[in-house]
């Protein structure tokens, strides 16, 4: 089911990719780093939940979102070889993201991701110099890998907490499973309502 699933996600990219006119490259790209998430999501399995009801219950009460950083059980293992597989597949692709920073090309002896950086970027605050960047164009481009690397592990959060979550209710602007800022939106003609979209 999952892989057929996977197979149309695929085809509707590449069709709307033609249909708007993206170059055959970034259609390329999204495939490589779609297939690299989908086989990550399917090697983690079910996420594995700290939160009883009543945790779960009183952050949303709050209006506090479900999971924190330290609420995720990461396999660190795993996702340093995620970061490594993202990491490469866009230094492929220099010619649309531009160069990889200086500290991703020459890790050695082995490329990681810092907890202390992804700790930063789940929380939307300033990344540690762990990582060093040159420039703006640099720092996007890390965020970028770092929210490629991690994505798999939050859809699988997503996925067993959403149940819980009265999207009805919830009228915050950030996401209700990670707090993450919405990426865009739209608009329900049949309810009149406008819904925000987390791409974490």
């Amino acid at each position: 089911m999952a892989a057929e699933t996977d197979s149309k996600i695929l085809k509707k990219l590449e069709e709307e990719g033609k249909k708007k006119g993206l170059p055959p490259r970034l259609l390329e790209f999204y495939k490589k780093l779609f297939n690299i998430q989908t086989k990550t999501e399917q090697r983690i399995g079910k996420a594995k939940l700290g939160l009883n009801n009543e945790t779960i219950n009183e952050r949303l009460e709050r209006g506090r979102p479900l999971i924190n950083f330290d609420d995720l059980a990461l396999d660190w293992s795993l996702l340093n070889d995620v970061f490594v597989q993202v990491t490469a597949t866009f230094a492929d692709y220099t010619d649309l993201f531009g160069e990889l920073p200086k500290s991703l090309r020459q890790s050695k002896p082995r490329l990681s991701l810092p907890k202390r950086v992804a700790r930063a970027w789940f929380k939307g605050t300033r990344l540690p110099s762990t990582i060093a960047v040159d420039n703006d164009n640099e720092h996007l481009l890390l965020e970028a890998i770092i929210h490629a690397t991690l994505k798999p592990s939050l859809v699988r959060y997503a996925k067993a907490l959403i149940s819980s979550v009265d999207q009805e209710r919830w009228r915050r602007e950030n996401c209700p499973i990670c707090g993450g800022k919405p990426d865009f939106a739209f608009l329900d003609k049949e309810r009149g309502s406008r819904w925000l979209l987390c791409s974490r």
